[in-house]
């Protein structure tokens, strides 16, 4: 059955997020902007959460260890790692500017004219979890500087309300922002997007270390960073992003728990460089400014989950010559050091069940299916060539994750899913 050709039609789970690399820039390039309403966004309900004391301190906790308070505040340039301003805390911030266009991170302080104070319990969850703005708009996604939905749609019904219980509860601040202006062409492309369906999802379980370590993970969008983009995908977590200008040819390094990665790391010394930043070698837009509020407890969970993660062969060092890297087909330092390897072969009687043929949704998303198929050992959609490398994973160039098939005892496919680190589930189509 390895020739049998099967479909499998299921949704992307990091959609969001991998949409915006599909966004030319030159779309937002424009004088003028009309801020459109989402056509498919749910309509709001009547929600609201039960102020407690618990709920304040993990809502604080998280929005400080998250990006919540870097994005939604002014930050000082000529400190190290950018921290901050605590006197304008949440007050909002400019995401970023060209000579026609910008948006700014809205005031998420409790001020009833220029802040949340009239906004909806549900307004605002819509808003994290699906990003669709109070007034109906599409929020702009992260890759542009937006609103990073595609990680916090994985936050828990609990940790979403403790967030938004917190913001209700810090000094309203009046700083009244522009609306934004990214150009009529990236607002038409937005007013299309679907939001992610969050109802029905079972909470990680957090009794395990490693499963909340994926579940942080989920939130601090690790794997958007530190997965590559352009040019060939080396694999989930490791590294080969670029970043800022082009003088600067910095790279996401490799996460992932190869010993080009942190597989040789010591979780103390994980934590030493999230708390300091690497002592402040770090450059800005690895947000260890936030993450350093993070416990050491969580810190670990997340170091644990990570060496869990599939390896990675894929030298990266910043601050070495940059030099051209035939796996992420970049320019980096340490780049020379990389070369391809042979692809894996695999035995012909590799296969998938016949009953997992047909179509598969993910129940986060409720439309933009992508087509695979299984023919010759290889997954194909579109230009993307998808290689096994395992019997039960498959990867591909330029692609985020691989697909992983759990199997029982006895070898037989049961079950399947995109992303270790980010919730779904898929249910398939009669």
């Amino acid at each position: 059955m390895g020739n049998t050709k099967l479909i499998f039609l299921f949704f992307c789970v990091f959609l969001i997020t991998s949409c915006t690399g599909n966004l030319d820039k030159s779309e937002i390039q424009t004088t003028t902007s009309t801020i459109l309403e989402a056509s498919n966004s749910r309509p709001l309900t009547d929600v609201t959460f039960e102020v407690t004391p618990e709920r304040i301190t993990r809502g604080k906790y998280l929005a400080e260890g998250l990006y919540c308070l870097t994005c939604h505040t002014e930050r000082d340039t000529t400190q190290v790692g950018w921290p901050p301003i605590m006197e304008k805390q949440f007050s909002g911030a400019l995401r970023f500017e060209t000579d026609s266009t910008y948006l700014y991170a809205p005031n998420l302080t409790p001020d009833i004219e220029t802040g949340i104070g009239s906004f909806s319990d549900d307004m605002l969850s819509r808003a994290i979890r699906e990003g669709v703005g109070h007034d109906g708009r599409r929020l702009v996604p992260p890759g542009l500087g937006g609103m990073p939905v595609g990680s916090f749609r994985n936050l828990t019904d609990e940790d979403l309300a403790s967030i938004i219980v917190y913001l209700r509860s810090i000094p309203p601040i009046k700083n009244k922002l522009p609306s934004r202006n990214i150009g009529n062409a990236l607002e038409e492309n937005l007013k299309e997007r679907w939001h992610p369906n969050i109802t029905g999802l079972e909470d990680p379980d957090f009794s395990d270390p490693v499963g909340r370590g994926k579940y942080l993970i989920s939130l601090t969008d690790c794997n958007g960073c530190h997965t590559g983009w352009y040019g060939r995908n080396p694999g989930v977590f490791g590294g080969g992003l670029q970043f800022g200008d082009e003088d600067k040819n910095i790279a996401s390094p490799n996460i992932s728990s190869d010993p080009t990665g942190i597989g040789n790391w010591t979780a103390e010394g994980f934590i030493d460089i999230i708390r300091t930043g690497k002592n402040g070698l770090l450059d800005p837009a690895m947000p260890w400014i936030s993450y350093r509020n993070l416990t050491d407890e969580d810190l670990t969970y997340i170091y644990l989950a990570l060496k869990e993660s599939q390896p990675v062969r894929h030298f990266v060092l910043n601050g070495a010559e940059p030099t051209y890297c035939e796996i992420c087909e970049t320019e980096h330092g340490m780049g020379v050091a990389n070369h391809l390897e042979p692809i894996q072969s695999f035995q012909n009687d590799f296969m998938i069940p016949i009953d997992y043929a047909g179509r598969y949704v993910n129940q986060i998303f409720e439309a933009d299916t992508i087509e695979f198929t299984i023919a010759n050992n290889k997954l194909i959609m579109e230009d993307f060539e998808f290689i096994p490398v395992s019997e039960s994973d498959f990867v591909a160039d330029r692609f985020f994750a691989p697909i992983h098939f759990s199997r029982d005892g006895s070898g037989k496919v049961v079950d399947f899913y995109y992303q270790a680190y980010m919730r779904g589930v898929y249910k398939k189509l009669e």
